[in-house]
């Protein structure tokens, strides 16, 4: 009898810490994270892959050592209807380790967007546009044409410091807005007034023609370029925005090249506080042939190239080259696993002119990566010089090869 007594006491302190243990892994999920740098990091982004967290609910904050929300969104990747990633962007001191904790909460705050993605449409071309998630592109389209079909002539994003679009016709040009606020504008730019002309919250900037513009894409073959231009199809898929990061792709299929067609699927990120997009190019064909990107130089005097470091080459333009007639540094930055060189375009050149490009060496089936930075002077002061504009890229480049450190205690 005291034995069996003494058995139920055991299974139940057992059954007790059991618990004990479920609700302290419920409350006190543990991130913590650390610069490794000895630089200051504002708006740093930072991923967390759901498969590392191991979570036992779906519903949560995310808050800081000194209890404030921190904010996040979770991102479905892949279309599942279940999200795969957190997206989170924090600021740190040099050499600073942050705390970060996973508490289950039902009810869950509304955090402000601050990044954007906007593909506006107007079927019956009456100027009205409606925001569509997903778009696939009628092969009777033509560029600029009016009634304009879509606002702003395609995809534009945007972030609290830059803006970008790209042409969603056979143009596939890519272009920059100049921001003078913080605030998101893009949903109602283009509906009203000329986004050319100077307004409160800034412009469009770059004279884009028929160049590569702002990181636009081609294939060089046999030393001749060919843009990605005309395809059998073309598709806008949105994937997520909020107050981290926006994300989209853009599916191609049937890409004439010579004698070969290709299809590829570009995926665009832009995240708060930076000056740059990320994409990331995936062909579903060997391709043996340099991918391009580039920068327009119808303004620019010199191509500034710079090998970084082991990890990484830029290449970058700073010059009175902005429509505004100011100054905007563009520049690229390309893991060197992928650069193969840079050379430029005539401008006369028929097929792409104008143009510093950067050939990217693809890589079996791994995406092709690459970053694209527009600096102008009204929106920072930095901006204004060569060496400013330069800073950042290089502080970029150190970042980009020091991501921040992550663990887990859960």
């Amino acid at each position: 009898m005291k034995q069996n007594l003494k058995n139920i006491l055991i299974s139940l302190v057992l059954f007790t810490l059991i618990i004990f243990s479920c609700e302290k892994q419920k409350e006190n999920t543990e991130i913590i994270l650390k610069n490794n740098l000895d630089i200051a990091r504002a708006d740093e982004p930072v991923t967390i892959k759901k498969s590392a967290l191991s979570l036992p609910y779906d519903q949560f904050i995310i808050i800081d050592e000194e209890g404030l929300l921190v904010p996040f969104q979770k991102d479905d990747l892949n279309g599942d209807q279940q999200w795969d990633e957190l997206a989170l962007v924090l600021d740190f001191m040099p050499q600073q380790q942050r705390k970060l904790y996973i508490k289950a909460q039902d009810s869950l705050p509304v955090f402000k967007a601050t990044t954007n993605v906007r593909l506006g449409k107007s079927p019956e071309r009456n100027g009205t546009f409606t925001d569509v998630v997903f778009e696939k592109r009628d092969k009777k389209h033509l560029p600029q044409s009016q009634p304009p079909l879509y606002q702003m002539e395609g995809v534009s994003w945007e972030n609290d410091k830059v803006g970008f679009r790209t042409y969603f016709d056979s143009r596939n040009g890519k272009d920059i807005w100049g921001k003078k606020t913080p605030e998101l504008v893009l949903d109602w730019v283009g509906t009203k007034g000329n986004y050319h002309e100077m307004d409160w919250w800034g412009m469009d900037i770059l004279k884009v023609g028929n160049s590569l513009g702002a990181g636009a894409l081609a294939m060089e073959k046999e030393q001749q370029l060919y843009r990605l231009g005309e395809t059998e199809d073309a598709i806008y898929e949105m994937v997520s925005e909020g107050p981290a990061r926006t994300k989209f792709r853009l599916h191609y299929k049937g890409w004439q090249v010579d004698d070969h067609t290709y299809n590829l699927t570009e995926e665009i990120t832009l995240w708060k506080g930076q000056y740059c997009y990320e994409s990331q190019v995936t062909l579903t064909d060997t391709v043996t042939s340099n991918l391009v990107t580039g920068i327009v130089n119808m303004d620019a005097k010199e191509l500034y190239v710079d090998t970084l470091d082991e990890n990484y080459a830029m290449l970058y333009t700073h010059d009175i080259q902005s429509l505004n007639k100011d100054h905007l540094g563009m520049g690229l930055i390309v893991p060197k696993t992928y650069f193969n060189g840079y050379g430029e375009t005539a401008a006369d050149a028929a097929s792409i002119s104008s143009t510093y490009f950067c050939k990217l060496k693809p890589n079996g089936q791994e995406p092709v990566k690459f970053y694209f930075f527009a600096g102008w002077e009204v929106t920072d002061s930095l901006f204004s010089h060569k060496a400013g504009f330069e800073k950042m890229l290089k502080e970029n480049s150190l970042k980009l090869n020091n991501p921040i450190q992550i663990e887990i205690h859960q």
